[in-house]
C-alpha cells in the first residue's frame, strides 16, 4: 500500500499557540476574482481578555460588500486546538487533496492547511485550494524582536498562488481555476502594533509575474505609537528587491490614511515609490486585543497600486500598475467612521 506523500514544511506557516495566552494568532488570505470581485478569509485564536476561535469573510463584488463571522468559545474546544474533527469532504479540487497536509485550524467545516481553505461565515461558504509559486516574505526584521518592539509577527506565507475553488455567497456560486491570491499569518502576544497600512498585490496590468507586498506600522509603546517602521518588498523580472534593512524601516518614506498610502525607498542602488488607493468598496471589521481593546480595520480588495521601479545597477526601469485588483487596508486604534461590516 502507498504511504501518504508528507508535504514540505511552509516557513511561518504553522501554529504558534500551545494553549497558553495571552496569544493572538490569525492566518488571512485574499482572492481575486473576475469581474471585480474578490474573497478575503481569515481564521483566529484569541487567548486573552476574550477566548475564542472563530472565522471570517468579506465578499467584494463592485461597490457591494457582505460580510460574516462565526466563531466558538476556546474552552469547548481540545487545547491546544483549535484542531479538531475530521479531515473535511469536498467534490471540488484534485483527488487526495489533503492527503499529507497538516491543518492548522480545523473547527467544524473550517479548515485550513497548506494548500487548501475551507469555511463559512454568514452567508458566504468557500472551498479553496491553490498552487504555490514559492514566493514568500518575513516582514519583521530580527532586530525589532530583538529590542522588544515588535510583540507580533507577520509572514506572508504564500506570497504569490493561484486558486481554484468554489465560493457560495447567498444562493449564487461561483466557480473559478487559477485565480491571484495570497494567504499571509500573524501571531504574537498582541495585534502586531499601534496602527498599520498594508498592500498586496500580484495581479498587474501589463506583468502578470510581478508580486508587491508593503507594511507600514507603528509599534505599541508604553500605549502610545512608535515611529513609523515600512518593509517593502517586489518580486518582478526574475528577482526579488526587498527594502527591510534594520535601519531602513525607519527611512523610507510613509503616509496614510484610510483612502490612499504614498510610500518611496531608496537604497542608492534601488528605488521604489507607490501610491495604493481603497476605491469606493471599503469594508470596516472590528478586531479585539488580547487585553480586550478595539482595534479597528478598513480594507478594499479591489483597490488601485501603482509602483515605479528604479534599479540603478542593472539599468532597468519599470512602472506597474494594478486596476481594482489591489488589496489595501489600514488599521488604527480609533473608531472609523461609518457602518462596521464585522
Amino acid at each position: 500500500m502507498a504511504r501518504p506523500v508528507t508535504q514540505a514544511k511552509i516557513p511561518g506557516f504553522d501554529r504558534q499557540w500551545r494553549g497558553v495566552g495571552p496569544h493572538y494568532e490569525v492566518w488571512y488570505g485574499k482572492v481575486d476574482i473576475p469581474d471585480e470581485r474578490a474573497l478575503w478569509f481569515r481564521y483566529k485564536t484569541l487567548d486573552g481578555a476574550i477566548q475564542e476561535a472563530s472565522c471570517w469573510a468579506v465578499w467584494f463584488d463592485g461597490d457591494e460588500m457582505i460580510g460574516g463571522k462565526k466563531r466558538w468559545w476556546l474552552d469547548d474546544l481540545d487545547r491546544p486546538g483549535p484542531v479538531a474533527g475530521r479531515e473535511p469532504s469536498t467534490e471540488v479540487g484534485p483527488p487526495l487533496r489533503f492527503q499529507g497536509r497538516h491543518a492548522t485550524f480545523r473547527v467544524d467545516d473550517a479548515h485550513l492547511d497548506d494548500g487548501n481553505a475551507l469555511g463559512s461565515a454568514g452567508d458566504i461558504t468557500w472551498d479553496l485550494h491553490w498552487r504555490d509559486s514559492g514566493r514568500r516574505y518575513g516582514f519583521v526584521p530580527p532586530i525589532l524582536e530583538t529590542l522588544g518592539l515588535a510583540q507580533s509577527t507577520y509572514e506572508s506565507c504564500f506570497c504569490d498562488l493561484r486558486v481554484g475553488g468554489r465560493v457560495r455567497v447567498g444562493d449564487e456560486v461561483v466557480e473559478f481555476a487559477d485565480a491571484p491570491g495570497m494567504v499571509g499569518h500573524i501571531q504574537g502576544s498582541k495585534i502586531a502594533g499601534h496602527s498599520w497600512a498594508w498592500s498586496h498585490c500580484n495581479n498587474f496590468d501589463d506583468d502578470e509575474d510581478a508580486v508587491f507586498e508593503g507594511l507600514s506600522a507603528r509599534a505599541l509603546i508604553a500605549g502610545r505609537g512608535s515611529p513609523l517602521m515600512t518593509a517593502l518588498v517586489l518580486f518582478v523580472d526574475g528577482r526579488r528587491y526587498a527594502f527591510h534593512g534594520p535601519l531602513q524601516v525607519f527611512r523610507t518614506s510613509s503616509h496614510f490614511d484610510r483612502r490612499i498610502w504614498r510610500f518611496s525607498a531608496d537604497d542608492g542602488e534601488l528605488r521604489l515609490t507607490g501610491e495604493a488607493r481603497a476605491g469606493q468598496a471599503l469594508a470596516r471589521v472590528r478586531y479585539i486585543d488580547t487585553d480586550g481593546s478595539d482595534v479597528w480595520c478598513s480594507n478594499t480588495k479591489l483597490g488601485t497600486l501603482e509602483l515605479h521601479f528604479i534599479d540603478r545597477l542593472r539599468g532597468r526601469d519599470k512602472t506597474l500598475y494594478s486596476s481594482g485588483r489591489a488589496a489595501y487596508e489600514t488599521v488604527t486604534r480609533e473608531p472609523p467612521i461609518g457602518e462596521v461590516l464585522v
